[in-house]
């Protein structure tokens, strides 16, 4: 193990043992428990951070706040490890107003994660009207009409995105692939996907390598029908 190995182990290990420490001095906050929970998710260890939200929620069940934060914990823990039907029900207990809204959004690509493409977009939806991350919303229920095969209403959500961020990533690949599945001639999008974020755009370029062989082959099959 090298040094600046050995040195992110150590740092970890004290950022859980100072967030255990938290719990055993306070443990009536349910806020120390969110944060040990969030950091064992971010360090990928689904199992303990489960078992922990499980075990605090019946501390504060008649708090709903609190029993509200802990739902959300717990259903991030089971959206990172690709628990999405499971985190659906759980996300659906988080009662308090302002922590509500994220989880709409949290149901939402929960719902889109298994393909569930309408569902996604009612959540979305809502998320959206509550104005909780409405960029994130939009992207969302864009993807989600891309996936049906509607690209007038894609292209319309996407396009709100770029209206109040402009260079956000997502939305302007996402209307370049739309645009060059319906045959228009817009490179601008394109161009601005590749210059806000290089790698990604590179990442992505086997997905349009894809597409391009579909509408290539669409156009020999037209070709042939019409000789």
């Amino acid at each position: 193990m090298n040094k600046q190995r050995k040195q992110l182990v150590k740092k970890t290990d004290e950022l859980i043992k100072a967030a255990i420490q938290k719990i055993d001095d306070e443990p009536k906050n349910a806020q120390n428990y969110y944060d040990l929970g969030s950091l064992l998710t971010e360090l990928k260890n689904y199992e303990q951070a489960e078992a922990l939200f499980r075990k605090a929620l019946p501390l504060f069940a008649t708090e709903q706040h609190d029993s509200s934060l802990l739902y959300y914990g717990l259903g991030n823990v089971l959206y990172a490890a690709g628990l999405y039907a499971q985190a659906v029900e759980v996300f659906q207990k988080v009662q308090e107003q302002k922590l509500q809204q994220d989880a709409y959004l949290m149901l939402a690509q929960s719902e889109f994660a298994q393909e569930h493409y309408q569902q996604a977009l009612a959540f979305a939806l809502t998320a959206a009207e509550r104005g909780s991350q409405q960029n994130a919303a939009h992207l969302l229920m864009g993807e989600s009409f891309l996936a049906l095969g509607d690209f007038e209403h894609a292209q319309e959500y996407f396009e709100q995105v770029r209206t109040r961020e402009p260079q956000n990533f997502k939305a302007n690949f996402e209307l370049g692939v739309i645009n060059l599945v319906l045959g228009k001639e817009n490179p601008c999008y394109f161009q601005q996907a590749q210059k806000s974020d290089p790698s990604a755009f590179k990442r992505m370029q086997s997905r349009l390598a894809d597409i391009e062989k579909v509408l290539l082959a669409k156009r020999n099959t037209t070709h042939e029908k019409k000789a």
